[in-house]
Formats: C-alpha cells, sequence, structure tokens
C-alpha cells in the first residue's frame, strides 16, 4: 500500500491495531520531524556542494601561437581573490613572445596588470610571475607578439 497522505497512515496504524489516536498523532509527529530533516540535510548537503564546485572552479586558461600568429586572445577567466601564476614559454626555434595579462573594467574596457617577453637571448625558454585575481573580475591572456611559437597560460591557485 502506498502511503499518500496523513489519512492513509491512520489507516495503516488503526488497522495494526494502534486504536489509539493520541499515539498515531506522535506517531506521525516524528515522521514529519524525520522529513523536515532529511530535507534539511539534503539542503545543506547542496549548498556545500555548490559551495565547493565555487571554490574549486576552473581558473585556468592558456593561449599557443604560431609564426607571427598574433595578436591573440586566451578565454576568459573568473576571478576568486587568489592568487594565479602567468606562465610564458617560448618554443624552441626562438624568435620572441609577449603576452600580457588583462583585467577587465567596469566600462566595459581591459587594464594591463602583468607584462612577461622572452626572446632568444633570454637564458631560459620560460618566465613567470603571481598576480592577483580578484572576485568579481574577468581576465585573459593578450599576445602582442609571437616570432616563432609559444604559449602563455594563466592559472588560479
Amino acid at each position: 500500500m502506498k502511503i499518500k497522505n496523513t489519512i492513509d497512515l491512520i489507516d495503516i496504524f488503526t488497522k495494526l491495531g494502534c486504536v489509539n489516536i493520541f499515539y498515531t498523532k506522535h506517531i506521525l509527529k516524528g515522521v514529519n520531524i524525520v522529513r523536515k530533516t532529511f530535507t534539511s540535510v539534503v539542503l545543506a548537503m547542496i549548498f556545500v556542494l555548490v559551495s565547493v564546485t565555487q571554490v574549486f572552479a576552473a581558473t585556468e586558461t592558456s593561449v599557443t601561437g604560431g609564426p607571427n600568429d598574433y595578436p591573440k586572445f586566451s578565454t576568459l577567466v573568473d576571478g576568486q581573490n587568489l592568487y594565479g601564476r602567468f606562465t610564458l614559454n617560448l618554443r624552441d626555434g626562438g624568435g620572441g613572445i609577449e603576452a600580457t595579462v588583462q583585467e577587465s573594467t567596469s566600462g566595459g574596457g581591459w587594464k594591463d596588470i602583468a607584462f612577461l617577453s622572452l626572446n632568444i637571448t633570454s637564458e631560459t625558454n620560460t618566465t613567470t610571475t603571481n598576480v592577483y585575481m580578484a572576485r568579481g573580475k574577468q581576465y585573459r591572456i593578450y599576445i602582442s607578439f609571437i616570432g616563432m611559437g609559444g604559449t602563455a597560460y594563466l592559472r588560479g591557485y
């Protein structure tokens, strides 16, 4: 028998010999408390999952270019009041690469907040710096020059 409402529960208790309505009401109160508690626990779990998802949301973007393939922009990343690592890799064979991290402005424009460059005279093929990525702002990488090729990354951590 499926229980659809409180009357069905009273019928079941009556058939089982629980004719005292006083006990039936207390049992029904217990059922309602369990139902409310279960609902509260489920809602709390949903809240926790949403919060964790926000904390670990994708905070990474990159842009790669080949010979003389510029200017280029990465996809947008949302800031989360955390630092991000801006990395630039120059492909072997050289030339050079220049990239900037840009932050969205309230007027709909973009503001440069970090700049990196590498060229064939650099001691290494990789350089990196940290950038603060504020909540409510969006960030992107702008490659202004690529010689033979390279990749720029922006990763939140």
